[in-house]
């Protein structure tokens, strides 16, 4: 309307031609309604469309059992595999993977013949990485095999996708005796007897016989330590053997389970069954003296009996046994007016042995003050208070769970002696005395560390109220259980002054697993420094040296040492700091993993449910190309996926509309100008 307005009766440009108020109206039509749209801040809204192919994961089983399978059939199966990946590879996004302990792509040549077989990690990952995208298809290649891992049949994944199974290996049950398994508690105590629990299993060998032996290496040499007749009475034969074993030297032993071999046997490799048993010497002896019976020590040794790096005697102060070899002591109402400890004190004094006291009603309080510097005691014990714990809040030795600090203050009140507290210069309080509900600064538990000598006192009798209020108001004795134990851990673990310290992730380990050092180095004021540069050297049995330079992590230092063969090894890492060498030793052992050697008979019947389960098929290894078929004739199931991206933009950023706009503004102007007319 204001084109029309302005050109319809304006005759000034009549008689140039009779088109050109046409043409000045269109531009200024153009311009003017251009910029009134703008004004209106339309926006643009724009579609893009992305296509993305199906995706197709093969998970390859690169175990031991099935790498040589495999090898065995020839190149048939591997060319299969490859053609396979190389057509579908045309139409969709294929992953490769080889799995066995672990899953790595295919590309990484790295990777050697596992080990173990862990298929339900194999399928977690697949599940984790994938299921979200467009998963058209897995491929599970295996002989259905597992020795680690869960079952993968009840693995909980969802997947969408269906799942085609190539079963590899030979399921033909031939003649065969083999060690099935061998159960056994990898850690033992010195002096013990510990169990192995021997599966045997044969096939096919009914009416044969065979022996059952257990070797111990010494020396680099098997020495049998014990022996069993087995007679195999039926084709389909399983029996379970439990043996008795004595652990009577500390460190890493190996021992070596195996059956003798039968006639025309498939294989003799899985007869042969080598273990670890790492034995320890670090129990520790714990010696409850009382000077009479009392419920607190069977309270005590009850809830200490059952950490099994305790081994708890009770014995009273007039015993005739020696009582000078322990590792920690616990004097309860000791030292007394009939019992003054003088043949004792002085004796484990020498050796720093830890100590905790108990005060009761039987105390000598005057003695009791001269043997340690954690509570000094003034008063007379033949009066006592019913006293409530009340915990220090300060108190930084070790800490009390939180469930336990909300209960312990509610348990049943304990009697201590009557009289005036006063702790040591060095003493920490764990808890206060609360007596008749009142608060007082009197220490009930309390720890000190004199000359290297540990130190606890419980002022006061009557743990057993404490263990069975536990029982009666929770169903179990956590509370006093956590109090008590971490009482005995602090008092009795030795600090380590040394200032450089290595120390290897474990005793034990298995050949595919990395060996993980951590290091750390003290200054003269005790304060983690990692400046100078620290070594390693591990040699093997046979004396053969490797080094390796620890890396810095933090204010400390690391190393991994890699994977290393079955034997037996030590290392010694050192550092130079202030011009003084320092260094430490030890030992590890690494034992080999025989798994994959022990059953050869594949399971197809575990990859035909895994199909059904997930939608899929069944194919030998001869039928891969069968596979191939399928896939790609199934492309109405296995589609491409269409990704919508939607922006919405104004339109008024777009610079091209400016140039335009501009462009019939100016040229209006121009003709304007041109044919004399403003």
């Amino acid at each position: 309307m204001y084109s029309l307005f302005l050109y319809f009766r304006d005759k000034r440009f009549g008689d140039r031609f009779a088109g050109l108020p046409y043409l000045l109206a269109l531009l200024r039509f153009l311009g003017v309604t251009g910029l009134a749209m703008l004004l209106l801040t339309p926006l643009l809204k724009q579609v893009k469309e992305q296509v993305k192919k199906p995706q197709i994961v093969i998970l390859q089983d690169k175990s031991q059992s099935v790498t040589e399978d495999v090898t065995a059939s020839g190149a048939d199966y591997t060319s299969a595999m490859n053609a396979l990946q190389s057509s579908l590879s045309e139409k969709y996004d294929v992953s490769t993977f080889q799995f066995g302990d672990e899953i790595q792509s295919m590309a990484d040549t790295s990777a050697t013949d596992y080990k173990t077989t862990d298929i339900s990690s194999a399928l977690q990952y697949t599940y984790d990485v994938f299921n979200d995208q467009n998963l058209g298809a897995v491929i599970l290649a295996t002989d259905g095999l597992y020795n680690e891992g869960k079952n993968p049949m009840y693995l909980n994944t969802a997947f969408k996708a269906p799942f085609y199974t190539i079963g590899l290996g030979d399921t033909t049950i031939r003649k065969d005796l083999f060690i099935k398994n061998v159960l056994y508690n990898k850690i033992a105590y010195l002096g013990d007897k510990f169990n192995l629990q021997v599966d045997v299993q044969a096939f096919n060998a009914a009416g044969n016989s065979t022996r059952l032996t257990v070797r111990k290496e010494i020396g680099g040499k098997f020495t049998e330590v014990s022996r069993e007749s087995i007679r195999i009475d039926k084709n389909q034969f399983f029996t379970t053997k439990t043996l008795t074993l004595e652990a009577n030297e500390p460190g890493v032993t190996r021992y070596r389970v195996s059956v003798t071999g039968i006639n025309e046997e498939m294989s003799t490799v899985n007869n042969t069954q080598d273990i670890y048993v790492e034995v320890i010497d670090s129990r520790l002896k714990i010696l409850l003296l009382a000077n009479a019976p009392h419920p607190d020590i069977a309270a005590i040794k009850q809830l200490l009996s059952d950490n099994k790096n305790y081994e708890v005697e009770v014995k009273y102060a007039d015993t005739n046994d020696e009582v000078n070899n322990y590792d920690f002591y616990l004097f309860h109402n000791l030292p007394s007016r009939k019992h003054n400890l003088s043949s004792i004190i002085p004796t484990i004094d020498r050796r720093k042995v830890p100590r905790l006291y108990v005060v009761g009603a039987q105390t000598n309080l005057s003695q009791f003050n001269n043997y340690q510097k954690t509570l000094d005691i003034v008063g007379n014990n033949a009066n006592q208070n019913e006293v409530q714990a009340i915990l220090n809040p300060s108190f930084g030795l070790f800490n009390i769970e939180d469930n336990s600090k909300n209960k312990i203050e509610r348990f049943a009140p304990m009697l201590a002696p009557f009289g005036d507290y006063k702790p040591g210069p060095k003493t920490e309080v764990l808890f206060y005395q609360q007596v008749r509900k009142i608060d007082t600064d009197y220490p009930l538990v309390a720890f000190s560390d004199d000359n290297g000598i540990k130190t606890g006192v419980i002022a006061a009798e009557g743990i057993w109220k404490w263990k069975l209020y536990d029982y009666l108001q929770h169903q179990n004795f956590d509370v006093v259980n956590d109090i008590v134990d971490k009482t005995f851990v602090y008092t009795s673990v030795k600090e380590d002054k040394r200032r450089f310290r290595a120390s290897v992730s474990k005793n034990l380990f298995k050949e595919n697993e990395n060996i993980l050092f951590d290091a750390e180095l003290y200054n003269n004021s005790y304060q983690l420094i990692n400046d100078p540069e620290a070594t390693m050297v591990i040699k093997d049995a046979e004396g053969k040296s490797f080094d390796y330079s620890f890396s810095k992590s933090n204010a400390a230092y690391y190393l991994d040492a890699g994977r290393f063969p079955e034997g037996s090894y030590r290392y010694t890492a050192s550092t130079t700091v202030d011009g003084k060498s320092l260094s430490q030793s030890g030992k590890f052992t690494v034992q080999s993993i025989q798994l994959e050697l022990f059953n050869t008979t594949a399971d197809h019947g575990l990859l035909k449910n895994l199909s059904d389960k997930y939608g899929g098929a069944f194919y030998d290894a001869a039928d891969v190309s069968s596979l191939q078929e399928v896939l790609a004739a199934d492309e109405n199931e296995i589609k491409p996926t269409v990704y919508a991206t939607t922006s919405t933009k104004p339109v008024i950023h777009f610079k091209w509309i400016f140039g335009l706009l501009f462009f019939f503004i100016v040229i209006e102007w121009f003709l304007r100008r041109f044919f004399g007319h403003y």
